[in-house]
């Protein structure tokens, strides 16, 4: 994305969804790093990586789907986010937003985004009104014909499916509905494309943090905006 060097306002936010859970990531000032709390039982909200010369301070947080419909969780922080996890702060890492995997696919699904394209610009609202048409629909053929392309043994749950994608990104992660946004399926490398998958920010991982040993490979997971956020 030609963004490696650059400084981290010009980096883009990523937000991910797999199967069960959901991510966040986006980079942050390096005041805000310095400042950022502890998440409980002391994991870090903040990864520090040098690359090409720069510094760069990645905010992330992941949850599973129950903790991701916890909205209404203690917060012991400034500026939460679901599940009383502190979200980063915001700031200029958080201007340009993609959305990922899940996020895509179901956009794909229902007519908002296209499978054959690498990115698709939308705002958050069409997940919204797809939603209530969903729900809306007074018979399985009737939500068949109107979503035709979702595979039928998803059919049940895409009203479900829908509130939940809505909720997650405008009630959890806070994201203005009307925001224009990417969902993104590859990102350009070249002439080439690379699909978004875990897998590449686990490379981009291992190279940042000088790993060598293939045991360190089968030992660190990371999602993958790692990827996305830098480059």
């Amino acid at each position: 994305m030609g963004n490696v060097g650059a400084d981290y306002s010009k980096t883009v936010a990523v937000l991910n969804q797999e199967s069960a859970s959901v991510q966040m990531a986006y980079a942050v000032s390096a005041k805000a790093a310095a400042n950022a709390p502890k998440f409980p039982g002391g994991e870090q909200y903040i990864a520090a990586h040098r690359i090409q010369s720069n510094n760069y301070y990645l905010y992330s947080h992941g949850a599973n789907v129950l903790q991701a419909l916890n909205l209404n969780a203690t917060c012991y922080v400034k500026n939460c986010t679901f599940d009383g996890a502190w979200n980063g702060g915001g700031g200029a890492g958080l201007k340009t937003i993609y959305l990922s995997n899940g996020f895509h696919n179901t956009g794909a699904d229902i007519g908002i985004t296209n499978s054959s394209n690498p990115s698709t610009d939308l705002r958050l609202s069409e997940y919204e009104k797809s939603a209530k048409v969903a729900c809306g629909a007074s018979s399985f053929e009737d939500a068949r014909n109107l979503f035709p392309d979702v595979p039928v043994f998803d059919l049940p749950y895409l009203c479900m499916d829908l509130v939940y994608v809505y909720a997650v990104l405008v009630d959890g992660f806070g994201i203005d509905p009307t925001k224009l946004v990417t969902a993104v399926n590859s990102v350009p490398h070249g002439d080439s494309s690379m699909r978004v998958q875990w897998a590449l920010g686990l490379a981009l991982e291992l190279i940042s943090s000088n790993h060598t040993k293939m045991q360190d490979i089968t030992n660190v997971f990371v999602p993958s905006h790692t990827l996305v956020q830098i480059v």
